[in-house]
């Protein structure tokens, strides 16, 4: 007798589709395909059908990035599900090129499915050319209902004058109850109504985010739509520039590419508002034109860092002579103005940190130490990350039984507003964990792959050796980038980080602790700063 490891896959787009008895609910769909399930068993003495796993899931169906959708896929290729059912065929897939994808990797592991709706399985070449027809109808419906959508999002904003979303604004909340207009957060609007007053005062943007930090103000604290929080920082130059040139204050939102009317309270006086921008002018930080490419390069650009965490900006300077000078400058003490580093001249550094990658290609027992010191490090790490992604999994399995009660709770006729908001409630938590454990799943990867052999980063150091003298500026640029993590400068010391190690160079060559290395990832050592660190500007 043939057996039938069935795999039944459910979904809606969001759980609260859920929160009435229609017939496309999780519940509804999964009585449907078990009934359908048992029939088959009725009607065939030659096959046994058994539901060997629900695939249960609230995610658009516009691509395959859905975790349960790739669990069943991975199933299907690991002999666990040799037949999936599902109610309609754009609970799997409203895409064309999808679901042909989909249906080779069904055939290639010699798995039938089967549409309850449109009465098709993949047993024939007619079923087949049938599927991709109704895949090519249920892409051009999600095609016009996104067109819809534009055009509805275009009304809006252009007839209604309502806010179409976007990052929240400081100074105002979005109402459920009156959605499509900003309400006003008078704690918040202090702060940006003082953040105009301010500049105004002190034409000086750093000066201005320092007074807001100094009165413990910080930016706009909100959670993205998958759950996870944003905001809530020092203010920068930046931060107080956008703050400065948002039109939303006046009552305006920004729709493809132009400020219209909207219906919201403005923040600001338009004099107000006015004044702010001819300073900013004045000063040259509003530019009638794009800002043109930079004159020189830099071949440490994203890679240079602070001692106190901002990364290293690249500026420079005409001296007396009219020469002209390369610097590396610390972000937060340009934008904020809290950190004491001063800045550095390019050559110098550059010289410095390409010499020292180098010597270290020169000297294979010290390679060799770090990489070993490197590797024993990496276990506990990669403990402490795995130990995180298992209690994410419990996190996540408790938040989903929560959900699957309120949700058969509310199938079988329940009615509550308290259990509506419940549910709301963990669906958001519930993209957050997952949304987390995505990211801390990526951090193991990450980890496992960390792992390199001598040869290789003996092999890597030495092209570096070679290549480097003969470079030109661009080239340079990307040998670091090829070999170089980061590199931070203190006021003593010079860090650099290629596998992700800090070795300092001294009698005592690991007097700090190592953690993990791997291929692409940064092994690293220091050294005492150089005395032109501490001397500042050496531009004469």
């Amino acid at each position: 007798m043939t057996v039938k490891k069935v795999g039944c896959y459910v979904r809606v787009s969001t759980l609260m589709q859920d929160v009435d008895k229609e017939a496309g609910s999780l519940v509804t769909q999964e009585s449907l395909l078990r009934n359908f399930v048992e029939q088959k068993n009725a009607l065939s003495n030659d096959e046994r059908w058994c539901v060997a796993e629900i695939y249960r899931e609230s995610a658009s169906a516009k691509d395959t990035h859905r975790r349960e959708f790739q669990r069943m896929m991975r199933d299907i290729a690991e002999g666990r599900v040799n037949c999936v059912v599902f109610t309609k065929l754009d609970r799997i897939s409203r895409s064309t090129q999808d679901l042909l994808r989909i249906v080779q990797h069904f055939e290639a592991f010699k798995c039938e499915f089967y549409s309850l709706q449109e009465d098709l399985n993949t047993t024939g070449p007619m079923g087949r050319f049938l599927i991709t027809l109704l895949a090519a109808l249920a892409e051009l419906e999600r095609a016009t209902i996104a067109e819809r959508v534009r055009g509805k999002m275009n009304w809006r904003a252009e007839v209604a004058h309502l806010w179409n979303g976007g990052v929240p604004r400081l100074g105002y909340d979005s109402d459920p109850d009156n959605k499509g207009v900003l309400t006003p957060n008078n704690e918040e609007r202090v702060i940006v109504q003082a953040t105009f007053e301010t500049y105004l005062a002190t034409a000086s943007l750093r000066e201005t985010a320092r007074k807001l930090n100094e009165q413990g103000w910080r930016t706009k604290k909100y959670r993205s739509r998958r759950g996870l929080s944003q905001g809530g920082k020092r203010f920068s130059k930046s931060t107080v520039q956008r703050i400065l040139t948002d039109e939303v204050y006046l009552g305006k939102q920004q729709h493809k590419g132009r400020w219209l009317e909207a219906k919201h309270q403005p923040l600001v006086e338009r004099k107000l508002f006015d004044e702010v921008q001819a300073l900013l002018t004045r000063q040259g930080i509003v530019r009638a034109r794009p800002r043109t490419k930079t004159r020189f390069v830099f071949p440490l650009e994203g890679l240079l860092r602070c001692g106190c965490g901002s990364a290293m900006t690249m500026t420079w300077s005409r001296g007396k002579t009219g020469k002209e000078y390369r610097y590396y400058h610390c972000a937060r003490q340009r934008d904020v103005g809290d950190c004491n580093a001063s800045r550095v001249g390019a050559d110098d550094i550059e010289n410095i940190i390409a010499q020292r990658l180098i010597k270290l290609s020169e000297d294979p027992a010290l390679l060799a130490m770090v990489l070993s010191q490197a590797n024993l490090g990496h276990e506990d790490e990669r403990k402490s990350v795995n130990d995180k992604v298992n209690a994410l999994l419990a996190q996540l399995s408790a938040v989903s039984t929560q959900l699957d009660t309120l949700v058969d709770f509310l199938a079988s006729g329940g009615n509550s507003n308290s259990v509506k908001e419940r549910l709301a409630d963990l669906e958001t938590r519930k993209v957050g964990l997952q949304a987390e454990l995505d990211q801390t799943r990526e951090q193991l990867k990450t980890l496992k792959r960390k792992s390199v052999k001598l040869d290789t980063a003996k092999e890597g150091l030495n092209y570096f050796a070679k290549a480097y003298e003969n470079a030109t500026m661009e080239q340079r640029k990307k040998l670091f980038q090829l070999m170089l993590d980061h590199a931070t400068l203190t006021e003593d010391r010079l860090t650099l980080a290629i596998y992700d190690i800090d070795l300092t160079q001294s009698p005592d060559p690991l007097a700090a602790e190592p953690t993990e290395i791997g291929a692409g990832q940064p092994l690293a050592f220091a050294k005492n700063c150089p005395a032109w660190w501490t001397k500042g500007d050496s531009n004469p």
